[in-house]
Formats: structure tokens, sequence, C-alpha cells
């Protein structure tokens, strides 16, 4: 009866410990998703930044223009404004070493597949 009990409480030590390692894990991750909210936090401000500056830049515009055209103006300003860093990096990048893995990692941040060899 003793060994049977000292077997089960091993057994029970044993899942015990699998989910502390879990938790552990589970907090892990929880901890390096918060050390990036500043970067997104940041990333949305850029962004709306560009937003508010391009709607203020063609406002004059936007009010002469039909509807269609105002939005079309107003989305490729803003398309090309936030493009427009990316895209000098990832031509800069093309010369350095490492500009494949750039590119690699700007694929998967707009889930862009990669082109057909």
């Amino acid at each position: 009866m003793i060994d049977a009990n000292l077997k089960e409480r091993m057994k029970e030590a044993t899942r015990a410990e699998q989910i502390i390692d879990s938790e552990v894990q589970a907090f892990c991750l929880k901890m390096r998703s918060r050390e990036v909210a500043p970067t997104i936090v940041q990333l949305r401000d850029s962004v709306e930044k560009v937003r508010r500056d391009e709607i203020e830049r063609h406002r004059r515009q936007l009010k002469d223009l039909p509807p269609e055209q105002a939005v079309d103006l107003i989305t490729k300003s803003i398309l090309n404004k936030i493009l427009h860093t990316p895209i000098e990096q990832l031509k800069q990048m093309a010369h350095d070493p490492n500009g494949a893995e750039f590119a690699d990692a700007l694929r998967k941040i707009f889930n862009i597949k990669p082109p057909e060899s």
C-alpha cells in the first residue's frame, strides 16, 4: 500500500511539474508580447499621423472631387506615405548580406507569398 501511494504521489508530482512548466511558458510568452506593445502603439500612432496629415494636406482637393475619386486620391496618398520607408529600406538592404532576411521579414509582416522561382 505504501508503494502504491508513493507511486501515485510521484505520478501526481510529475503532472504538477508539467502544469507548472506549461504555465511558466505561457507566462514567458505573455511577457514577450508585452515587450512589443510599445512598438505596436508607436506604429499605430505613426500611421494614424500619416492618415491625419494626408487628409489635411488634400482637404481642399477632396471637397471638389466626386466621392469615389476623393477616396481613391486619399487612399493612394496614405498608401504611398506608409510604404515609402519600408520600400526604401528594402532597396538599401538589397545590397546587404542580410537583405534576404529583411525581405523575408517584410513578407511575413505583410503576409506576402515569396516569389516563385
